[in-house]
């Protein structure tokens, strides 16, 4: 399936877009390569210490020992922040969305509609994440929270097929 959508793009990301995409970074194993592009990604990405104390972000305890991070949502807003998606970018965090979601069975928290609209998804890839979502389905795993990413990942894997 050939894709619509341009080679080279932005993507606007939201605070939280933005922690889970770092987290995604620091958390995930890859290649040399692909982790010098992960790294200028997640140097982009990070806060700045004024971006910290403006948003009043800090880490608290969300039980079971696993950390979450806390900010302001009515400043969250001018704090969204646009980054260019090259191929090798694009390459490489797709490589790691698929990577962490296989390895949980389970879409990752902070996966959203929107980073998964704008990343260049190849055929195994949609696969994958078609037969994430298809045992979350089966398993009602399901909530409020991923179910814009799984109806994304359905229309597009949907769509794929009836392009064959």
């Amino acid at each position: 399936m050939e894709s619509t959508k341009s080679k080279t793009q932005t993507i606007e990301l939201s605070v939280k877009e933005r922690i889970s995409l770092v987290r995604f970074i620091e958390i995930s194993s890859t290649g040399f390569a692909d982790r010098i592009t992960l790294n200028s990604v997640k140097n982009e990405l990070d806060f700045s210490e004024k971006e910290v104390r403006d948003l009043k972000m800090r880490d608290v305890n969300a039980g079971n020992g696993q950390l979450t991070t806390t900010w302001d949502p009515k400043k969250a807003k001018n704090y969204s922040k646009k980054i260019y998606l090259s191929k090798d970018r694009d390459k490489a965090l797709r490589k790691i969305i698929v990577s962490l979601n296989k390895q949980s069975r389970n879409l990752v928290d902070g996966f959203s509609e929107n980073i998964f609209n704008v990343l260049q998804w190849g055929k195994d890839e949609l696969k994958t994440l078609s037969e994430i979502v298809d045992e979350m389905d089966k398993n009602e795993q399901i909530t409020q929270q991923n179910f814009a990413v799984c109806k994304a990942i359905k229309d597009a894997k949907e769509n794929e097929s009836d392009n064959k």
